[in-house]
């Protein structure tokens, strides 16, 4: 994150840890599905890293060659329609030299989750926690501490929505409503609803009703049967 929710930056670091002392480069090109071109808060092709090696980026599809308007009607258009294609030409790498490309970029999307159980019920009261990767998901304040968002609870449409989140696969723990994990499923915030089908048993309310008012009978009756041997 940068000014504000909904400006962050994504940066590549390029180093070299292992092997010769001196790396060559005839050149790089790196595909990034999750920052769409659009949200680019600079769209200037010509860029340079943090140690003044060149780069360029570009809309995924004009780089790539897919642009959807020249797809010919028989062929599928491909599955990132506005990724960044970032490619630099010809340079050398240093062993322990660590060098960084940054994008700085708009994020507006909202990741809505919708939590059923196994007959595709919603379920309200459980918790649910957002993973990227294997890190629990918040904006990173600076370099070095991630600071994740808290732990959101299913309303009783069973539903949970998160405010600027950028493009992407999340990982969603699911927990009971005393904490317990049940499972981990997967939610895609290209999409506008995340319907997510779990394994919790369908217990209806008629039921749990019929069920209270059972032991409400048994109990009056066991103070009924207990009343007339005391007599």
């Amino acid at each position: 994150m940068v000014n504000s929710l909904y400006e962050r930056e994504r940066k590549y670091k390029m180093t070299v840890s292992e092997g010769p002392e001196t790396l060559k480069f005839s050149k790089f090109w790196i595909n990034e599905t999750t920052i769409y071109y659009p949200q680019l808060f600079d769209k200037n092709s010509e860029r340079k890293t943090e140690l003044g090696r060149d780069f360029k980026i570009e809309n995924m599809n004009y780089s790539t060659g897919f642009y959807p308007s020249d797809t010919p009607i028989n062929e599928t258009t491909p599955e990132f329609p506005e990724g960044v294609s970032i490619f630099g030409p010809q340079y050398y790498l240093w062993k322990g030299e660590v060098d960084i490309i940054s994008l700085r970029y708009e994020v507006v999307d909202s990741l809505s989750i919708v939590l059923t159980d196994e007959i595709n019920n919603p379920v309200s009261g459980y918790k649910l926690n957002l993973y990227r990767g294997n890190q629990l998901y918040g904006p990173k304040m600076n370099n070095f501490k991630n600071h994740p968002i808290a732990t959101k609870e299913t309303n009783q449409n069973g539903q949970v929505t998160i405010n600027f989140v950028p493009k992407g696969e999340y990982t969603v723990e699911v927990l009971d409503k005393n904490g317990n994990f049940i499972t981990n499923l997967t939610a895609d915030a290209k999409k506008p609803v995340n319907v997510l089908k779990t394994n919790i048993t369908h217990f209806p309310a008629t039921v749990l009703s019929l069920l209270s008012t059972s032991i409400v009978l048994i109990v009056v009756g066991l103070y009924i049967y207990n009343k007339h041997n005391n007599e």
